[in-house]
């Protein structure tokens, strides 16, 4: 709110053009007879009612508050105060469209007072101001027709707002110009009001309800907090996460053929691997990107990946053009009515947006993606509508439209006239040949003066499209096949690897299966033959005791068939009596033998049960020891061909057990040829959007031609457009999968879209980026990935720092985790990541997500001071040895001590002279187009090094616009942020003892330094006092590892 938009000169409101500048005071624009508007363009003029000086304004709040930046630019400028849009006759635009005003002339006078929490107000005091500001404009004449603006209207909306918002006279100038806008001609709405204050604001209030609704999207819930985080787990502890992050399992089947075609290393693939899994707590996914960590690379293989999976969605469609159903929806394009088509949810969640704060990490991105020097050389038969491309590309030859880049309203006009309007060029004529329009080209016949010749468009000379429809399904499905047959390729040949690494783990335990089984089986033998032993001896027994049975019982037959007579037996006669005690014993006799007998035919009886239940535990256990073999050696032999195929490459105990150096440099699991496969199926993937955008051009078509219509202006916010922008959106990224953006841009370009329409966010550069910047963009898309470092530069605020701080403890905001510059986009989402690792630093340590350590861009000693200094000696260097012309004269890198000379705040001229004299010997050298950047921890040294340069008259030999080089090389580091060159020069001025707080505001942290050294691939110069800067915070690793040399005996060597 308290962070406008300035402009120095007028022309800075009108993206730097002077004549759409239209000065009030020679009388105002519209009187007749007015105007005329450009070619096809309708004539709007916005005037700007006052501004507020913002020295005056800056120099008002420090009065206020304290502010402990050092080295914080003189603000300068003006910041306007509000605006109105009128037609070419002076009218203003239908109401709601008119007033505009700044929210930063709103809070100032708030802030001033340190009513703080009043601020809160600005929703509800913007849309009530904006009406009473329209209503005191609005006039008609007796007829009731409205009449235009006049000099004494303006003058007293500018004395009403003054007075209203409690502006002080001495901060602010009146209205002195306009700005005509030249709107495309078939717009139906005015244009936007030009954004004078947050570019974040809107998407803020959004965001704001969707909390109290509970209804905030997963990705952002995490990001603010909401969501409790996951489990962490550090992958640089231990083995098992990082081993984890690389199975073969997470590999996605797609990568991108990059030039050399050389693999990811060991955490770059890991990164890639986990941001598409379905992990739990990876909706919001950071990964930690210092400096030469090859980012890019790791983003192109994230594009890729997502290009395949919707590859393998659309092929779930016989027809392509069954995926998208008519809304009933025919609006306008010109005379003409164009259906639009809702594009089915199975092809959604896979559109890619890129977004950053910085422009050129924007542009770094999507314009690097399509160009041909982005894939490899051997990749040519890698084309998806290069014809269009290269017309984007700008004079950059590109092998396909991959991306593009959008953001601001300019970016948007330029694409739209160069992908889609251009005849010769534009998807619009490609879309209308293969959808049954036969394109033509009329143009002057060269060889025949003042006659017309008829020509095929470029576009459809060189792109080959379908002739008809059937030819079109026939490409399809020739298409369709090729890619699900690699996709089934390499997929069944990951899941082996896979299957395989599993049972490398599982193998101790197979082998020991196999042993134990191999012992029961032993031990079932000898049981199975101890019962059988014991049944033949029970058998035995029971046969003498059956004989012995038999003998007792026949002794007593026989006694008994000599039983005496009656009379004998009743008078007890001695031979009776004899008798009796005979055959007493007989039977006493066989009743012992029947009973050993029995006992014996009861326990063979049991010896035969053991026998047998003996036996069937030996065939068991003999079973379950042949299946325990084949289990294991099958699994030996899975394990044995992974090994062949994977050979070092194998995440194993042995993988780690390598120096730390080769570990993380290494390519895990998969060979060339495996990731040439995986190669393949991208280029089969972009092969199958293609073939599936020429069988469905028709509605594809239909889409584009209505989005490109609202794509300017305010067309797409209207209630009847906006339920249809998702689908016109979605059709949109089916053709061009990544669309990149300024943050500032977001609401502009995609403010109308309901929470998680789009699919990804990849965040390029998220250190740079105040906290709020990335609400909006994450807001519509489900799934984030937050690319960056907090310890290189933070984010540029503009607010004194207590005044922030009064802010958030007035709102109960933790300013550690919310306020810039501690507080970046990248340090909010490192602190809900689940991938971390940790960095030790002087005091303390800095945690950070998904870790990337191999660094290829900076030679020593510029490699080990970064690494020392911010990345606790953690980072692998890989950068390869190469030749330096600067190096050459100037030698190698060191400290050019300084000391003494005239100084001006923090600007030492003899440094300067210093540097002027680098630059001469360069010049004498005959050295061509120097390669580097001239850099300054402080803004005024900056400032006066481009005045010294500019005045040497050096640069004459290297540019024809010297103040563009001087702009572009020279600066302070943070304007060097994700930029390199061969060398840099870095003067550090705050050379007098007394200005040691500027020293240690430089070396408090290790990000400007860190910065500053990692531009430098192969040189750094560091020039100035040695003595007062070696104490300077981490400026005292600089002093140890430099040589310190006078310049005059800075010989090369």
């Amino acid at each position: 709110m308290l962070s406008p938009i300035t402009y120095r000169k007028p022309a800075d409101m009108a993206d730097g053009d002077a004549r759409r500048i239209a000065p009030l005071d020679g009388g105002l624009p519209w009187r007749p007879p007015g105007e005329r508007a450009k070619p096809n363009k309708q004539l709007f003029y916005q005037v700007v009612l006052g501004a507020i000086r913002m020295d005056e304004a800056t120099n008002a709040l420090l009065s206020v508050f304290v502010d402990k930046h050092q080295d914080r630019p003189a603000a300068r400028g003006m910041a306007a105060i509000a605006t109105v849009t009128v037609d070419k006759a002076g009218v203003l635009v239908e109401e709601g469209e008119a007033a505009a005003l700044s929210s930063f002339a709103w809070g100032l006078p708030l802030a001033l007072k340190q009513d703080l929490v009043g601020l809160g107000r600005w929703p509800e005091a913007e849309t009530k101001l904006n009406e009473d500001l329209d209503r005191r404009l609005r006039r008609v004449n007796d007829e009731g027709k409205p009449l235009p603006l006049d000099a004494t209207a303006i003058r007293g909306a500018y004395d009403w707002l003054i007075g209203t918002l409690g502006l002080h006279p001495s901060l602010v100038e009146g209205p002195t110009f306009a700005i005509r806008v030249y709107h495309y001609w078939k717009a139906q709405d005015p244009p936007d009001a030009p954004l004078m204050g947050s570019f974040f604001l809107e998407d803020l209030a959004a965001v704001r309800k969707l909390v109290t609704a509970g209804t905030v999207p997963t990705a952002l819930r995490s990001y603010l907090g909401i969501t409790k985080r996951a489990e962490r787990k550090d992958v640089l502890a231990g083995e098992a996460v990082m081993a984890a992050s690389v199975a073969p399992g997470r590999f996605p089947p797609g990568r991108w053929p990059a030039p050399g075609r050389h693999p990811l290393v060991l955490l770059q693939q890991g990164a890639v691997n986990v941001a598409m899994s379905d992990l739990p707590g990876i909706d919001l996914f950071p990964v930690n990107g210092p400096p030469g960590t090859g980012k890019t690379t790791l983003l192109r293989d994230m594009v890729a990946a997502l290009v395949v999976r919707r590859a393998e969605a659309m092929c779930t469609f016989e027809a392509p053009e069954k995926a998208f159903t008519a809304t009933g929806a025919k609006p306008k394009v010109g005379t003409a009515t164009v259906p639009i088509h809702r594009v089915d949810e199975r092809l959604r969640g896979f559109e890619m947006l890129v977004a950053s704060s910085n422009n050129k990490a924007v542009e770094n991105v999507s314009r690097e993606l399509p160009a041909l020097k982005a894939i490899a050389d051997d990749a040519g038969s890698l084309r998806y509508f290069k014809t269009v491309a290269d017309k984007v590309g700008g004079g950059v030859e590109a092998w396909g439209l991959i991306a593009a880049v959008l953001g601001n309203a300019s970016n948007r006009f330029a694409f739209r006239e160069a992908a889609w309007m251009d005849p010769d060029h534009g998807l619009r004529t490609y879309l209308a040949e293969v959808a049954g329009s036969p394109q033509w080209i009329e143009e002057p016949d060269p060889s025949a003066p003042g006659k017309v010749r008829k020509r095929r468009p470029l576009v459809i000379d060189r792109e080959s499209p379908p002739r008809n429809r059937t030819e079109a399904l026939k490409r399809w499905q020739e298409a369709r096949s090729a890619f699900q047959a690699e996709v089934a390729k390499i997929r069944n040949f990951l899941s082996e690897i896979e299957a395989a690494r599993k049972e490398v783990a599982a193998l101790p335990e197979l082998r020991s299966a196999a042993t134990r089984a191999s012992r029961a089986v032993d031990a079932a033998e000898a049981a199975a033959a101890a019962a059988k032993q014991d049944h033949q001896e029970s058998v035995t027994e029971a046969s003498r005791t059956k004989q012995a049975r038999d003998r007792a019982q026949q002794a007593l037959d026989a006694h008994q068939a000599r039983r005496p007579g009656f009379l004998a037996r009743t008078f007890g006669t001695r031979s009776a009596r004899d008798w009796s005690a005979s055959n007493d014993q007989l039977g006493s006799v066989l009743e012992r033998v029947d009973r050993e007998a029995n006992d014996a035919a009861a326990r063979s009886a049991s010896a035969q049960g053991r026998h047998g239940a003996a036996e069937k535990a030996r065939k068991s256990a003999d079973r379950e020891f042949q299946q325990a073999v084949v289990i294991r050696d099958q699994a030996e032999e899975r394990v044995a061909l992974m090994r062949r195929r994977c050979g070092a490459r194998a995440v194993d105990a042995a993988f780690f057990a390598r120096d730390r150096e080769v570990l993380h440099l290494a390519a895990p699991w998969l060979d060339a040829a495996a990731h040439r496969e995986r190669a393949q199926v991208f280029e089969l993937a972009l092969a199958v959007h293609k073939a599936f955008i020429d069988a469905a051009a028709v509605p594809v078509r239909s889409n584009l031609e209505n989005l490109f219509k609202a794509l300017i202006g305010r067309n797409a916010w209207q209630p009847k457009t906006r339920p249809h922008m998702p689908d016109l959106w979605a059709t949109l990224f089916l053709v061009v999968p990544v669309i990149s953006t300024t943050f500032a841009s977001v609401t502009r370009m995609l403010g109308y879209l309901p929470p998680e329409t789009l699919g990804w966010l990849l965040v390029d550069e998220a250190g740079q980026a105040v906290p709020q910047a990335v609400v909006g963009a994450m807001m519509r898309t489900k799934r984030s990935v937050v690319v960056g470092d907090p310890l290189q530069i933070e984010p540029v605020t503009s607010l004194p720092t207590e005044l922030a701080e009064t802010i958030c403890a007035d709102f109960g905001v933790d300013p550690e985790r919310w306020n810039a510059p501690k507080a970046s986009v990248q340090a909010v989402a490192d602190a809900s990541a689940t991938f971390v690792a940790e960095f030790q630093q002087t005091v303390g340590s800095v945690q950070v997500g998904f870790p990337l350590l191999v660094h290829r861009r900076c030679a020593d000693p510029m490699f080990s001071l970064s690494n020392s200094v911010a990345y606790s000696n953690l980072m692998v260097h890989a950068t390869p040895s190469r030749t330096s012309a600067i190096r050459d004269v100037l030698g190698p890198s060191r400290w050019v001590d300084v000391v003494g000379g005239r100084t001006e705040d923090k600007w030492s001229e003899a440094e300067g002279a210093a540097v002027v004299a680098m630059l001469r010997r360069l010049s004498d050298a005959n050295v061509a187009e120097p390669d580097l950047y001239i850099v300054s921890p402080f803004v005024i040294v900056a400032q006066q090094l481009r005045e010294r340069v500019m005045k040497s008259g050096l640069l004459q030999r290297w540019t024809s616009d010297s103040y563009a080089w001087t702009r572009d090389r020279i600066g302070t580091v943070h304007t060097v942020q994700g930029r390199e060159a061969d060398t840099v020069i870095l003067v550090l001025g705050a050379p007098l003892p007394t200005q040691r707080g500027a020293r240690g505001w430089a070396g408090g942290y290790p990000n400007i330094l860190n910065v500053a050294v990692t531009r430098a691939k192969e040189n750094l110069y560091v020039v100035g006092s040695q003595d007062t800067w070696r104490e300077a915070g981490v400026f005292r690793h600089l002093a140890t590892r430099l040589p310190a040399r006078a310049l005059e005996t800075a010989d090369p060597i």
